[in-house]
Parts: C-alpha cells; structure tokens; sequence
C-alpha cells in the first residue's frame, strides 16, 4: 500500500487563500494551486490529482466551468466546489447532477476537506484492487 499523500488541486483567484490552503495541509496533502481556470485546465492536463477543489467565483472561467473541464480530462478525480454562495440554485444542480460531489462553504473547515481526501484516496484504492 503506498503513503504517497492524497494529490490535491486546489483552484482560487484569491492568492491569500490558495497560502492558507497550503499552509493548512502542507503535511497532509500533497497540494498544488491554480490561480485562474486556464491555470487549472493546464494544471488537469499536466498531471494526475486525486481531489480538485475549486473556487466558484473567479473571472473569466467560473468554478462551474473549472469543474466540467476537470470531469473530461480528469473523470475519476473527486470534484468539489468551494463557495461564500452555497445557496445559489446553479451550484445545488451541479451536486445533484455530480458535477461536484460536494459544496463546501467559506470559510471551509480543516476536517471536512481532509475526509473528502481520504474518501477520494480510499475510492481510488478500492478501483485499483477491482
């Protein structure tokens, strides 16, 4: 079994919040960052992430977008959209219809983003082993 850590994108326009992400999993996550949407599709393109967590509101490509490029280049990596706009009608469909497999809302809470990690880690172990 290997103890390679969980490989995380974590997509934000916010450069304070992409620090405080990697500050608050530095030792827990092995996570890369995006600054924009076009970062990301590069970022997706490039290399292999088992979680990718993506901002909602960013000019230019919004988390939405982020997400449905993430579903075709990346299909088994577990999609998750960080938002301060959990109630919006177009982000509740978008977990309904499994574009994101969960909405966490700002600010996000240390535990809950390292149980949608290990969950995604688990889930790719058990698709290796069938």
């Amino acid at each position: 079994m290997s103890c390679a850590l969980p490989k995380v994108l974590v997509v934000d326009d916010e450069p304070a919040n992409l620090n405080t992400f990697r500050r608050a999993f530095r030792k827990d996550l092995a996570v890369s960052v995006a600054h924009s949407g076009a970062e990301a599709v590069a970022a997706l393109q490039a290399q292999r992430f088992d979680v990718v967590f993506v901002d909602f509101a960013m000019p230019h490509m919004n988390g939405l977008d982020v997400l449905e490029h993430t579903q075709r280049i990346q299909p088994s990596a577990t999609r998750v959209l960080l938002t301060a706009y959990s109630s919006r009608p177009e982000l509740q469909r978008a977990v309904s219809r499994g574009l994101a497999v969960a909405l966490i809302t700002k600010p996000w809470r240390r535990a809950e983003i390292l149980e949608i990690a290990t969950r995604a880690i688990a889930q790719r172990a058990k698709g290796a082993e069938a």
